[in-house]
């Protein structure tokens, strides 16, 4: 394509990325130009979006300035989840060089986010077919990989192949340590974000990554540690007093939950999660009603929020208020957004008010969404005890919970089932196989 001596930008794209009143002056080096940091992508997401507007509102461009321009706003705009924005950037180039293969792969990656795991590979392969790039590579693999067309080797060797092109590519780096997390290999996980933020500490992403790691190898006085580190740099805050919270939770320290959910609230508002860990403390430290109180009033802040009615209606069942219990989950129950979980906790709610009919409907829709989930599998079993299949067909069916990850808990409520319904022999067994 022939560089032009005046670039013409679309009227939309103009309007994408118009600066707001008042936000000059953005550069103070009179080395730099707007131009010149758009192109090199040497500033945050945020401001540079101003700054790559105040450059494409200007004139002079060769064809390949503008296309650098435009790939740097369009990933500025994806980086910052405005992927309505990013998609019109990419489109706009495209429009003027269809075969234009940074705006083909910022399409692809924007295509992934969304969700359309099809239509981003078609796209990564377009831009491979006009060259190779490390950007390319990794979002055909993980694209195939989400679509379940290739297995975990081969989505790791597509990382290492874009890592050959550009080794300081440091999103694959980091996704191949977020993908060992999802199947589990979580030692191999820590080893590679630990080795990772030797040289580059100031990596948010990476210490989120070693901190899910500890968190997923059980080591929660790591995360802690981990997770403190980030709050002193000044990293991400409502993301890591969260995932800090959670072990602290794990470890009882409940006390210093309400301290960081406090935080949490403070520091986002409004989102759920510093309610929810606040309220489950105070239920914990033996403050039901008040932990149930705090709830409504969360509620009243965020509106029917479904996570903040799932949480009211189960510390209601564990303080024995299964009416209310009842008619509280029966609020998602209704709702559009009714999953697996808000049926598991009415079939365990029906279950603890002797409605066992019930409790067997609930607990089948539960299933009927995620045949995956421990706790409804757990439940399955419990219910079979009571029914005519028995507990020749609950022994396995716990088997099956146990497999899919029950927790410690589950196995102690397991076995309290068994003695009450009188298999003392068979809860003794299950406690020698799964000590717990």
């Amino acid at each position: 394509m022939a560089p032009l001596r005046f670039a013409v930008v679309s009227s939309v794209l103009l309007a994408l990325c118009a600066a707001p009143a008042g936000a000059f002056p953005l550069i103070d080096s009179s080395e730099e130009t707007h131009a010149s940091v758009c192109i090199g992508s040497s500033d945050t997401p945020e401001r540079l979006i101003e700054i790559c507007g105040i450059a494409l509102s200007g004139s002079g461009h060769t064809s390949e300035e503008l296309a650098r321009m435009e790939e740097s706003l369009g990933f500025a705009y994806y980086e910052t989840d405005r992927l309505e924005e990013a998609r019109a950037v990419f489109e706009a180039t495209l429009a003027r060089d269809p075969d234009e293969d940074r705006a083909i792969r910022g399409l692809g990656w924007v295509l992934h986010d969304e969700g359309d795991y099809a239509a981003a590979a078609e796209q990564f392969r377009r831009a491979l077919d006009i060259s190779a790039s490390a950007s390319g590579l990794a979002g055909l693999g993980l694209s195939l990989w989400d679509l379940d067309e290739i297995d975990f080797d081969e989505l790791m060797t597509y990382l290492d192949a874009a890592l050959a092109i550009n080794p300081d590519y440091h999103w694959a780096r980091r996704e191949k340590g977020w993908r060992l997390l999802e199947v589990d290999r979580a030692e191999e996980a820590r080893d590679l974000f630990a080795t990772f933020l030797e040289e580059a500490p100031w990596d948010a992403n990476a210490l989120a990554g070693l901190a899910k790691s500890y968190k997923a190898l059980g080591e929660h006085e790591k995360v802690i540690e981990q997770t403190g580190r980030a709050l002193e740099d000044d990293m991400d805050r409502a993301y890591f007093l969260d995932l800090r919270i959670g072990s602290l939770f794990v470890l009882e320290r409940y006390r210093q939950v309400i301290r960081d959910a406090d935080a949490l609230v403070e520091a986002s508002p409004e989102t759920h999660e510093g309610y929810i860990w606040r309220a489950r403390a105070m239920s914990e430290l033996g403050r039901g009603s008040d932990a149930l109180a705090y709830l409504a009033s969360a509620e009243e802040i965020l509106g029917p929020d479904i996570f903040v009615v799932y949480w009211r209606a189960k510390l209601m069942m564990h303080h024995g208020q299964y009416e209310k219990a009842a008619l509280q989950i029966g609020r998602n129950i209704a709702g559009d957004e009714v999953d697996t979980y808000d049926y598991e906790l009415l079939g365990y709610i029906e279950y603890n008010r002797k409605d066992m009919a019930a409790a067997r409907r609930a607990i089948d829709h539960s299933l009927e969404l995620d045949a995956t989930n421990a706790s409804a599998v757990l439940l399955d079993a419990i219910l079979m005890l009571q029914e005519e299949a028995g507990v020749e067909a609950a022994l396995p069916r716990f088997e099956e919970a146990m497999a899919l990850g029950l927790s410690r808990n589950g196995i102690s409520e397991f076995a309290g089932e068994l003695v009450g319904a009188g298999y003392f022999m068979h809860a003794i067994a299950i406690r020698a196989k799964h000590p717990g």
